[in-house]
């Protein structure tokens, strides 16, 4: 038998099993989802109570993810903690209220990113007074001395930012960012209808920014500032503001990538 072969042309063993390889796919945005038993705690004068937030994040990936949970109060910020993960992960996360944070409802934000997509969650916490969180609320009582009836109340609207830009470019994003340590203002003006206090929030690519924000719980009428820095240069800019009823207000913009001379 002769065997004949095409000498111009490769062959191809037909039993060759080398697989195919394959692209990777789009990445997919990490969660974060948060959780508390301690909706209110009761603070001694001589022993700062805990807060135990549990904090579980996940991503479909597998990716190296940096996680953030900052407590704040209308004072401003109480505690930040910062950690990393790869993957899924589920730890609780302590935060210390002492004895200024008797009436008062904290905040608690929680930020999920892997480098480039993000997700976030957040929870409040009301500190009391010894006994304050079992007494049950008093009753509005009329002239008469029986129990007044309550009346529905009216639908909550939205809070509004309204954007005022820097000093020197009034209703204009700054045209560059100053270096080094030095940072860039940008006001806002907070509006409620009902003249609720409002949270502010301000974000760049994702994160809670650096350069922070003053007040970052304010009352309607009150201008606030956020705070860029040169690091920022060219990445997305976002504000929101709530009102604790998690509805929401929000600016978004891009940060100019140009540095002051």
């Amino acid at each position: 038998m002769i065997l004949v072969t095409d000498c111009g042309e490769p062959t191809t063993d037909p039993t060759d099993s080398t697989p195919t390889p394959t692209t990777e796919g789009p990445n997919r945005a990490p969660t974060i989802t948060m959780s508390t038993r301690d909706e209110c705690v009761e603070i001694e004068s001589s022993d700062p109570a805990p807060v135990n937030i549990r904090v579980s994040v996940s991503d479909l990936d597998g990716d190296d993810l940096q996680v953030e949970v900052l407590a704040s109060a209308d004072t401003g910020p109480i505690e930040r903690t910062t950690y990393e993960v790869t993957g899924t992960d589920r730890q609780t996360v302590t935060i210390t209220l002492d004895y200024s944070y008797r009436g008062k409802t904290i905040t608690i934000e929680g930020t999920v990113t892997d480098g480039e997509l993000s997700d976030s969650d957040s929870l409040t916490v009301r500190g009391e007074y010894p006994g304050g969180c079992s007494s049950p609320g008093t009753p509005t009582t009329s002239s008469s001395g029986t129990a007044a009836p309550t009346t529905a109340a009216s639908s909550n609207q939205m809070p509004t930012l309204v954007f005022l830009g820097t000093t020197s470019n009034p209703g204009q994003m700054p045209t560059c960012l100053l270096s080094g340590a030095q940072k860039t203002p940008v006001r806002f003006r907070v509006d409620d209808p009902e003249g609720a206090s409002v949270a502010i929030q301000a974000r760049v690519a994702g994160l809670l920014a650096a350069g922070g924000v003053s007040p970052n719980i304010a009352t309607s009428g009150q201008t606030i500032t956020v705070y860029l820095s040169s690091s920022d240069a060219g990445k997305q800019f976002s504000v929101t503001g709530s009102d604790f009823t998690n509805i929401t207000a929000a600016y978004t913009a891009t940060i100019t990538s140009t540095i002051c001379a």
